[in-house]
């Protein structure tokens, strides 16, 4: 019946699902990646992009050691992701995103991988807005389409050599 609504045009009248798309596939499946192991073919896991456990076990304690000095207005403190990523809620991967991503993971991914995703974290904050602008929804597009072009161009081109 709603489709059948000139005033219904599916699926434009749907919002995005920011919170299983975003925070509970993309967030995860980054990490994965960087931990080196999203792939099972264990060749494709030891890239520049992969951060070894030292690094990802630095990044958890850093975590761990700002909990006492985060406002309680930023939401739950962040938890130790090396050690609980795969029990994380969608709050958890978004403060993961748009908090502590970058600056964590900055001087540890190489900067070209970094800023590919910067532009991920730069769309999901754009997306966090009350209101959109027509300025901002062509934002949030053209982030997500360099993130996907990034790593398409530079990450992808790396499995296909494989």
């Amino acid at each position: 019946m709603l489709f059948n609504l000139k005033t219904s045009q599916c699926p434009s009248f749907l919002p995005v699902d920011t919170m299983h798309l975003f925070y509970e596939n993309i967030a995860l499946y980054m990490v994965k990646f960087w931990m080196g192991t999203f792939f099972k073919d264990s060749a494709l896991n030891s890239e520049p992009y992969v951060l070894n456990n030292k690094q990802w076990n630095e990044i958890g304690q850093e975590m761990e050691a700002v909990k006492k000095s985060i406002p309680t207005d930023f939401g739950r403190p962040p938890r130790n992701i090396f050690l609980h990523h795969n029990g994380y809620k969608a709050v958890e991967w978004a403060s993961w995103i748009m908090l502590y991503s970058l600056p964590l993971l900055k001087g540890r991914l190489p900067e070209h991988y970094l800023r590919g995703w910067s532009y991920f974290v730069k769309a999901v904050c754009l997306c966090q807005k009350r209101k959109l602008s027509a300025q901002d929804q062509d934002d949030i597009k053209n982030l997500l389409l360099e993130f996907y072009n990034h790593y398409e161009r530079y990450v992808f081109i790396l499995i296909i050599c494989h």
